[in-house]
């Protein structure tokens, strides 16, 4: 018997009402209105230094520095670049057109600004460093948006010396926050994933690239570069081809929901976004043992360190949307199993999107290593 069958008609409206707006958005990588007042969410990160390193640990022992980054040239790195660098570049869009990309439209022209940046702009020549894809999460954007996207990790990387046509992203999803609750795993997200990351790599003619992911972004990336046939929630099947992760030196998944969410215990059947299927359900415990946990989920966990040769975790302990400590029956839930290295920040000052927009320099140290 479900969750929802044994909860009365009373129990059930107020988890309709609340659930979405405080945690199906959950991954909706959205501040949950109801507490949406919270300094935390509304403020950024000030720069901190060196005084963050006593505020996060790892599986290495090293720490994690948080803040703004300034580059050699002195320029801050706040999330601002040439607008020119914004959309994906005339020779990248070129190069797609004459590759078979035509309908993919990665440069999302639906959605009217600019959604997707990244390819060679002749005033700005590469500078030899490995390619860097970035996946976003539930109602973000590669850029813009209700939530900026990667727009200022793409500046501390461009400050790092990073060029143009080394930084990538495509947005795979609607990127409005009104329809986070409906978002799942859908085969033609995994499939959008999985050709841009393919795309990315033949443009370049690299042998790796770096993906760095976040929240649903995390497992969208995972088991988009597993590769294989996937079926979703509405039977709709992809064949997202050979497992890629052999040409991804370095994963990066920030602040993911690999084993679910807390804030779905309760939650199958009133909100896709917790579906059992191809949502974030996060199972329910019995005796000793969790059972039921979504499938999309214990598919993509079944093959741990698959996502690359480098595989790097990373959350915050006061993510307001992982929640509860971030832990899911007890379990870390945003570190991804078989991970190389795990940095778990212990820092009230850093949530959700804190844990993407101000840790440039840790990126980029990761990245470069």
């Amino acid at each position: 018997m479900s969750y929802e069958r044994r909860m009365d008609r009373r129990e059930r409206t107020l988890l309709a009402v609340i659930l979405p707006i405080f945690a199906l958005g959950c991954t909706n990588d959205a501040p949950p209105p109801l507490v949406s007042a919270t300094p935390v969410l509304t403020h950024p990160v000030e720069p901190v230094g060196d005084a963050s390193a006593d505020a996060s640990s790892s599986r290495d022992g090293s720490t994690v520095d948080g803040g703004a980054d300034v580059g050699d040239a002195g320029v801050v790195t706040d999330g601002a670049t040439a607008a020119s660098e914004d959309g994906l570049s005339p020779d990248f869009l070129a190069w797609l057109d004459g590759h078979g990309y035509q309908a993919d439209d990665f440069a999302r022209r639906d959605l009217g600004s600019p959604a997707s940046f990244g390819g060679k702009i002749p005033t700005l020549p590469g500078t030899g460093k490995r390619p860097v894809v970035f996946v976003h999460g539930n109602s973000d954007r590669a850029i813009g948006g209700s939530y900026g996207g990667w727009s200022k990790p793409r500046a501390t990387f461009r400050a790092a010396g990073y060029a143009p046509s080394e930084l990538y992203a495509t947005t795979w999803g609607p990127g409005d926050p009104n329809q986070a609750s409906s978002q799942t795993h859908r085969a033609s997200y995994l499939g959008r994933v999985r050709r841009f990351l393919d795309a990315v790599l033949a443009y370049t003619a690299s042998d790796r690239v770096t993906v760095i992911s976040h929240s649903m972004g995390v497992t969208l990336a995972r088991r988009a570069i597993q590769g294989g046939l996937y079926r979703d929630e509405a039977g709709a099947t992809v064949d997202l081809g050979a497992p890629l992760g052999g040409k991804v030196a370095v994963f990066v998944g920030l602040a993911g929901a690999n084993y679910g969410l807390s804030s779905c215990y309760l939650a199958a059947g009133i909100a896709a976004t917790c579906g059992t299927d191809t949502g974030f359900f996060p199972g329910q415990m019995v005796g000793f043992s969790v059972v039921g946990r979504a499938r999309i989920l214990e598919e993509t966990n079944r093959s741990p360190h698959s996502e690359g040769g480098y595989v790097v975790s990373a959350w915050s302990r006061y993510d307001e949307i992982l929640g509860g400590g971030g832990l899911v029956w007890g379990q870390k839930t945003a570190e991804i199993p078989g991970s190389d290295e795990v940095r778990e920040v212990n820092d009230s000052a850093v949530g959700h999107f804190q844990i993407k927009d101000d840790f440039g320099p840790w990126l980029v140290s990761v990245v470069d290593r």
